[in-house]
């Protein structure tokens, strides 16, 4: 018996092999009469014997491939939804294995204690009445209980680095760095003057915010798988849109517009380059979602733009041409105009998006932005993506994590493929974590 690479179990008798490959659960056997190659002094017997080993080993690694791989379940504790998600892998596409949502109270929003009971009571429920599988959770720490910063760094080793964070952040937190738990992430590379330094992403959060929310996912009877936070979430749900276009290499910006705040991340590929919290939510920034769409569909559409079409195959997005010279997209964009655009803090987030942009393209000068890809829930409101997207000066997409997902035989909660799911990028997110 030999053990191939500690993969497989190669068993060799005087006249059949038997090959088992040991992480499967079931394992997978084969048998081979060879008793009539049986000459160990043979080099032609030898060589054959080899490739046929190596042969058989690639036939069951591809099983593993192949193989159905179920997802841990995406926890979205959203200030106005709890949204929950798993999808599972087969065949190497995705499909949707559950989902739920259910939207928290308006009066119990602003009540930390009651909020996190809802959570808790609801989270159990959904869990037990839908067709999730196992308990294996990943969720992330809310955006209002933690604190993105950018630091510029001399170049130096990880093991210096993370000590020289922990000096660089003692006096841009607003909480005793002591008692905070610190994550970093290098963006890059970059040239201040002629020194080469190391733009740096911070993320610190207060010790006591995290154990909050570990007790709060304890609570559920959940096996917590890992904890991220939600910039990451939102380049993660559309890492497989990366892959499957081949734009690793190009930058393009993630604007959530959230309930409560609006997130930006500039991501290089699956990388985070830039992470902005702005505290503008969707109350502020534009008329109800329902209601835009209502005074849109009055119009006719414009042939480049689909937004009310089915999106393409390729894409988990909706795109939207901000630069579009048809006369329907010039109404649809006055309407915009005077529906929310003029507000003081609509303006200030179109400066605060755009100041966003034009700090990424000074620090990165090879990789300027080219695209916005819009999620969030006030995302549905697609008059209001491409007035904004018009103020940026960037094209624009409606992001919809559920475009590219298999439904068939799925158990969830009812989806129309036809509408946008813009909502739903963190939780997706997060089920994707591998």
């Amino acid at each position: 018996m030999l053990n191939h690479k500690k993969n497989a179990v190669i068993t060799i008798a005087s006249n059949f092999i038997v090959i088992k490959y040991l992480p499967f659960g079931e394992g997978r056997e084969k048998e081979t009469n060879i008793g009539k190659w049986f000459d160990p002094l043979n080099d032609v017997f030898y060589s054959s014997f080899v490739k046929m080993i190596q042969k058989e080993v690639q036939q069951v690694i591809m099983l593993r491939i192949w193989r159905k791989k179920e997802h841990a379940i995406g926890i979205d504790l959203g200030s106005s939804s709890l949204k929950i998600v798993q999808l599972e892998t087969t065949n190497q596409k995705l499909r949707l294995v559950a989902m739920a949502q259910t939207g928290v109270p308006q009066d119990i929003r602003s009540d930390t204690a009651a909020l996190h009971e809802w959570y808790i009571t609801n989270v159990r429920e959904q869990l037990a009445y839908n067709n999730f599988k196992g308990k294996k959770i990943v969720s992330c720490l809310p955006s209002r209980d933690m604190l993105i910063q950018h630091l510029r760094v001399p170049k130096m080793d990880e093991k210096q680095l993370s000590k020289a964070i922990g000096w660089e952040a003692q006096d841009k937190l607003p909480f005793d760095i002591n008692n905070a738990l610190l994550r970093h992430v290098v963006a890059g590379e970059v040239y201040q003057g002629d020194e080469n330094k190391l733009e740096v992403i911070l993320m610190a959060a207060p010790q006591h915010a995290v154990q909050r929310h570990l007790n709060l996912l304890e609570r559920t009877k959940c096996e917590i798988n890992s904890i991220h936070v939600e910039p990451w979430a939102l380049v993660n749900c559309f890492t497989h849109l990366f892959h499957s276009n081949d734009e690793s290499d190009n930058a393009g910006m993630f604007v959530d517009l959230g309930h409560d705040s609006t997130k930006v991340v500039i991501s290089h590929g699956t990388d985070m380059a830039l992470c902005r919290t702005i505290n503008i939510g969707a109350p502020e920034i534009g008329s109800n979602p329902q209601n835009a769409e209502e005074n849109i569909s009055e119009q006719p559409q414009p042939t480049n733009d689909i937004l009310n079409g089915k999106s393409d195959s390729t894409t988990p997005a909706r795109n939207i041409n901000p630069g579009s010279e048809s006369s329907a997209t010039m109404v649809m964009a006055e309407k915009t105009h005077n529906a929310g655009i003029d507000s003081e803090k609509t303006k200030l987030l179109c400066e605060e998006i755009r100041g966003c942009v034009r700090y990424h393209d000074l620090t990165f000068t090879g990789l300027p932005v080219k695209k916005v890809i819009f999620l969030g829930g006030r995302a549905k409101n697609k008059a209001l993506c491409r007035s904004l997207a018009q103020h940026i000066g960037l094209s624009a997409q409606i992001g919809d994590p559920v475009a590219k997902i298999n439904l068939e035989g799925s158990k969830h909660i009812e989806i129309d493929p036809q509408e946008i799911n813009s909502e739903w990028a963190v939780a997706f997110g997060l089920s994707l974590n591998n």
